[in-house]
């Protein structure tokens, strides 16, 4: 069953804000609605240019409020029930002219139902929910907030945050920060030119920036934590756990394990470009050796540190692979 209806303007708060915003088009007006539909297992979100917010509900059914600033006569929501899933739209009759619009859509979902979300500009948000999500923005930001789950999503210039929450995470911002915190569960994370901090965290971590700085401190590894930048710096203080491997590269900047006074044990490998890169280590090498990778000669040196423990792989092309005691 399908249902589209228009927005209407919120009665008695069109002069509140034309006196609080003097500067608005005229035909940008108050809106707000509320609508419940039946809970379904799978959930698909589009928006225009609206923000979403996921949140916990309760009950058997779906929970929905919109709020915004928009041309009443020009915007409407779509809700399509299938039986099995539920469908709502942003419909905006001419997307030329939406400045200075703004629209929220606020859903409260109980259980853990699947959705699919996909927004213009506007953020995307969980908050206290338990789901499995593929969500999308043109440049809105993604942020994860005190949730489980399956989070799968990219932005196109936004950032993504992650706080609080486990589960597993694969996500990617064309140009956006990402910052993850007290967080825990499988970290597949990546973006073009932002920067990426991980703090206070436990997993298993893949890390990429094109040419952002890399740091990670105070993070747990279980069993593998890769973190990588083409021409951006890696700081990684040692992570605690035990036989993981940890591999920290940089393309161009300095690849940096700070063991903060630690005493690991394990082997590692360290490498360099043998024309202009440099290996600043604070124990002698086992091995030492020229090696080739990608058609260049690198200078590799390896040292064995007691027996067991970490294996260690931090390398850079021109820039420094360094230890810091």
């Amino acid at each position: 069953m399908r249902k589209i209806i228009p927005i209407f303007p919120v009665a008695g708060l069109v002069l509140l804000s034309s006196c609080i915003f003097p500067t608005q088009p005229k035909d940008v007006e108050p809106i707000a609605m509320t609508h419940s539909l039946p809970l379904r297992n799978g959930l698909q979100i589009e928006t225009i240019i609206g923000e979403v917010q996921i949140v916990q509900g309760s009950g058997d059914s779906i929970h929905i409020e919109v709020v915004g600033e928009v041309d009443p006569e020009m915007f409407a929501t779509d809700f399509d029930d299938t039986g099995s899933s539920l469908i709502i739209r942003e419909l905006i009759a001419d997307t030329r002219n939406t400045s200075g619009w703004w629209s929220r859509w606020t859903i409260a979902v109980p259980g853990s139902p699947d959705l699919l979300i996909s927004s213009g500009s506007g953020d995307i948000s969980f908050e206290r929910v338990s789901v499995s999500a593929v969500c999308a923005s043109g440049s809105g930001e993604i942020v994860i907030d005190n949730a489980g789950g399956t989070f799968r999503g990219a932005s196109g210039s936004g950032r993504i945050e992650i706080a609080s929450s486990s589960g597993s995470f694969a996500l990617q911002s064309g140009s956006g920060l990402i910052t993850v915190g007290s967080s825990s569960g499988e970290f597949a994370l990546e973006t073009g030119s932002g920067r990426i901090n991980v703090k206070s965290t436990q997993g298993n971590f893949s890390v990429t920036s094109g040419s952002g700085n890399v740091s990670a401190s105070e993070v747990t590894v279980w069993a593998g934590g890769s973190f990588t930048s083409g021409s951006g710096n890696v700081t990684v203080d040692l992570p605690t756990g035990e036989q993981y491997s940890l591999s920290l590269s940089s393309g161009s900047g300095d690849a940096v394990l700070d063991l903060n006074g630690n005493d690991p044990t394990g082997t590692f490998t360290m490498f360099c470009l043998f024309s202009n890169g440099r290996i600043v280590c604070p124990w002698n090498a086992d091995h030492s050796e020229i090696v080739t990778r990608s058609g260049q000669e690198y200078r590799q040196k390896t040292f064995v540190r007691g027996t067991g423990g970490l294996t260690v792989g931090i390398g850079t092309g021109s820039g420094t692979a360094r230890i810091i005691p």
